[in-house]
């Protein structure tokens, strides 16, 4: 998948701290060709911290606004921040991949009950120094697959019975089943 736009989850209270790290990771995204949502905020610091505070939308307003935007995030776990934790669980929960990078000597900061998301979702890059993180991002870039789509379908009530039955049986979901047997046509049509 070519991303084409993420969100960085960062803490603004250490930003004077972590500022050269937050640019570093805004440099190797704009290499990779991948733009950051509202980029202002690091590119302009510290002059970006007098145009936050006049914002005026929520944390939630404007995770969720990031999020419709964006291919995936970027969470940096390497201080320890509710708000960079409650911005993951939204993206999560909203079926956003996530790239969570966290220093190896602070990983105590990694809040591990993000871990029940599974891989496909969120990803753990522990870092010693710059050159790990630029080495974490791009692999992750490189191998990101495209997020899956949801859709509705409508079934006759038979049809839907028999998928119910089939799925009590296989042990799997309806969803699953679903992209099984579309797997299975296309490979018996196209192979």
């Amino acid at each position: 998948m070519k991303a084409k736009k993420f969100g960085f989850f960062f803490s603004i209270k250490y930003i004077k701290d972590d500022i050269k790290t937050y640019r570093l990771i805004l440099d190797v995204m704009n290499k990779l060709g991948v733009q950051m949502y509202k980029s202002e905020l690091i590119t302009d610091y510290p002059n970006s911290l007098k145009n936050l505070k006049r914002g005026g939308s929520s944390l939630v307003d404007g995770t969720q606004r990031l999020l419709r935007s964006v291919d995936f995030a970027i969470a940096f776990f390497s201080d320890k921040s509710r708000v960079v934790f409650l911005q993951t669980i939204m993206a999560l929960e909203n079926k956003t991949p996530v790239l969570a990078l966290v220093s190896e000597d602070k990983y105590n900061n990694f809040p591990e009950t993000l871990l029940s998301y599974g891989e496909d979702f969120v990803q753990v890059r522990k870092y010693k120094n710059d050159n790990q993180i630029e080495e974490a991002i791009i692999e992750y870039v490189e191998d990101l697959e495209p997020p899956k789509r949801r859709f509705n379908v409508v079934l006759k009530t038979k049809t839907l019975k028999q998928m119910e039955q089939l799925s009590r049986e296989l042990e799997i979901t309806k969803a699953e089943l679903l992209r099984r047997l579309v797997d299975k046509e296309y490979r018996k049509i196209f192979n």
